[in-house]
């Protein structure tokens, strides 16, 4: 499959996204990192995708570099429909003129949805014995 620009233009910002949330999380001095991407096919470029002729080569070669660091960063794939507190966020980015903006305490809409999310996530673990 052929990759044009402006297939790849829709995939650019979760990139984009990807790649600021991890620099954000190392400047902040984090020592683990954990990323939730709900595009198989973003998770499958940072995986192993040969960047050398791909049209989000750079960001792709960016985020890995970022993952590579002297930290504990993963990458795993959650369900669009698992993961609310992005939706939540991207719709919240929606209604702001800020093209960035970092929350340093969750709104009070989004603190009863990452609890709820936990509460899934745990409950995932349990039941496959993690």
């Amino acid at each position: 499959m052929a990759l044009t620009r402006p297939y790849t233009r829709f995939l650019d910002p979760t990139l984009e996204a990807d790649k600021f949330g991890l620099l954000l999380a190392w400047r902040q001095g984090y020592k683990e990192v954990e990323c939730s991407v709900d595009s198989k096919l973003i998770l499958d470029w940072i995986s192993s995708a040969d960047t050398k002729y791909h049209p989000c080569g750079n960001l792709i070669e960016d985020i890995r570099a970022l993952m590579n660091r002297r930290w504990r960063s993963s990458l795993q794939h959650t369900l669009r429909e698992g993961n609310f507190c992005a939706d939540y966020l991207a719709k919240l980015g929606c209604k702001t003129e800020s093209e960035f903006m970092v929350l340093h305490s969750p709104t009070a809409g989004l603190l009863p949805i990452y609890l709820a999310e936990e509460v899934q996530y745990e409950l995932g673990k349990q039941r496959r014995g993690n």
